[in-house]
């Protein structure tokens, strides 16, 4: 009975007390986040990782990794929580902020026949701001040397070969910056930015699908 006791604390305590290692991993990794907050260091590590090796910000594999990990687990790891835990304790700030941005964004960048935005709902708050343009990766490059970066929702979808309309949508959407600690002159500049590309760019025949 003691031998079965202690084999279920040891495995208890595996997935409770994390190892050296995993320390040590998350530790290095939240340094390097918070690195990377300093926007010429980000920008140098963006063109080491991406473009310089002429790759984007996309799930290149097409493959569902099923197995847990700890990434799957619900427990923060210290430098997690050290992120996460003043963010919810300024959670009505941070939504408020978020939708101010939305708000701005909105009203300001000018949909075009290259460029569609989403559907605006003053009472919700998006975790995105997620524009449909044409072409999204000469888009996205072309943001990127005026100083913009942007995230995809969607490298890939898991659909039926049949579903067209849903992989064409797929392939024009990306994420604008919606960080709630941008300052008004960064929403500005992403504005700014945003409407003079739209306006470059060349509408094509084939017209976005909603």
């Amino acid at each position: 009975e003691a031998t079965e006791t202690e084999r279920l604390a040891t495995y208890i305590q595996k997935y409770q007390a994390p190892g050296v290692s995993f320390r040590i991993k998350h530790t290095v990794i939240g340094l390097i986040y918070l690195l990377l907050k300093n926007k010429y260091l980000y920008r140098g590590f963006h063109f080491l990782t991406m473009q310089c090796r002429n790759r984007m910000q996309l799930d290149e594999s097409h493959e569902l990794d099923l197995h847990f990990n700890d990434y799957y687990r619900h427990r923060m790891a210290e430098w997690q929580a050290y992120m996460a835990l003043p963010q919810i304790e300024n959670l009505d700030k941070l939504i408020l902020r978020r939708k101010e941005i939305y708000r701005r964004y909105d009203s300001s960048i000018r949909e075009t026949p290259v460029l569609r935005k989403p559907v605006f709902n003053d009472e919700a708050c998006c975790i995105r701001y997620a524009i449909q343009v044409e072409n999204k990766a000469s888009f996205y490059r072309r943001c990127l040397t005026r100083g913009i970066d942007m995230a995809f929702s969607f490298s890939y979808i898991v659909c039926p070969a049949s579903f067209t309309h849903a992989k064409r949508i797929a392939e024009t959407v990306l994420d604008l910056p919606y960080y709630y600690d941008m300052k008004d002159e960064e929403v500005t500049c992403v504005i700014n930015t945003i409407n003079e590309i739209a306006a470059e760019t060349p509408r094509k025949k084939q017209k976005l699908i909603v």
